[in-house]
């Protein structure tokens, strides 16, 4: 779990945290620690998966990430299939940071669409709007990624049908290997339970 993020969503009720990035190193280097702790506790087991969520783990610095991904070899015998996923944000992209993903092992990517319209990305407290979002998966594929799915959420205050429509055609126009879908969950003590 990365608790952080460059701006915390109004809707998200996660361990998450906005403007504290200075705690990023300590954190990662106390995880990274516990990661090595533990896969030596178990002595060492063979995993088929590694999930980095959050927050907004493609926040982190490419070393940080890199340090993570160390400590998780060191700790752990990685399956040779294993599946290795970070969840990122599409305002994170750049093919420099995205090489690093890859070069830190990290070989499938769950990317936090919600949307392709930029209304509702607005109103969700979204960073990106729908061009960022495409240009990320195509930055993503242009990097060697393989295995990417796209998140979006649905159930969205105001949303229409065609709205929907049109976000999940954009999505699939794409070809993404996987699509989750989530209708938005009101939680409380969130800015959107009002």
């Amino acid at each position: 779990h990365i608790p952080f993020c460059e701006t915390k969503c109004p809707y998200c009720d996660f361990n998450t945290y906005a403007g504290i990035s200075s705690l990023i190193p300590e954190y990662c280097d106390a995880l990274g620690r516990d990661i090595r702790r533990w896969g030596a506790a178990l002595e060492d087991p063979e995993v088929a998966t590694v999930f980095l969520g959050g927050g907004t783990p493609s926040y982190l610095p490419g070393e940080t990430l890199a340090s993570i991904a160390r400590a998780w070899r060191d700790g752990f015998a990685l399956a040779a299939d294993a599946e290795v996923t970070l969840e990122t944000n599409p305002g994170d992209f750049s093919l420099e940071r995205v090489s690093a993903w890859l070069k830190a092992g990290v070989n499938r990517l769950s990317i936090g669409v919600q949307s392709f319209d930029d209304g509702l990305l607005g109103s969700l407290g979204r960073r990106h709007n729908a061009k960022t979002a495409a240009l990320s998966y195509q930055t993503a594929r242009a990097a060697g990624f393989d295995n990417i799915s796209i998140d979006l959420m649905f159930g969205l205050p105001d949303q229409t049908l065609p709205q929907w429509k049109g976000t999940l055609e954009q999505a699939m126009s794409l070809n993404p290997e996987h699509v989750s879908m989530y209708a938005l969950s009101i939680e409380p003590n969130t800015p959107f339970d009002v």
